[in-house]
């Protein structure tokens, strides 16, 4: 997948997904409200989420390239970060859920640093 296909299939650019990613790795580490997970964030920050012009969104980028992330959960392509089905709302950005966040935001901005 090249920089134009991405953006076909994503609704916005390479750029502009790592700029997002960046800003929620941002929020998080300072300790800023952050609430549900990357995906909620990252559809809401591109403003795709009332969007039906494109194929995917920002859940699909996480759970097509979680896919091979080291930490992956293994549950299906739903769920990338382990956690407990009792972590709720700020509960995803505190501890080891942070951990994890924090481990597969560099991993997915190091995908998109790949395209092309």
């Amino acid at each position: 997948m090249n920089k134009q296909q991405f953006k076909e299939t994503y609704g916005q650019t390479v750029e502009k997904y790592t700029e997002q990613l960046l800003l929620i790795k941002q929020k998080a580490i300072e300790g800023n409200s952050l609430t549900f997970g990357i995906c909620y964030n990252l559809n809401d920050y591109l403003e795709l989420s009332n969007s039906s012009q494109f194929d995917k969104d920002a859940y699909d980028f996480v759970s097509e390239f979680a896919a091979t992330w080291d930490k992956h959960s293994g549950d299906g392509l739903d769920f990338p970060i382990p956690y407990s089905r009792t972590t709720v709302g700020s509960m995803y950005w505190k501890g080891d859920q942070l951990e994890y966040r924090l481990d597969l935001i560099d991993y997915l901005i190091d995908r998109l640093n790949q395209i092309q």
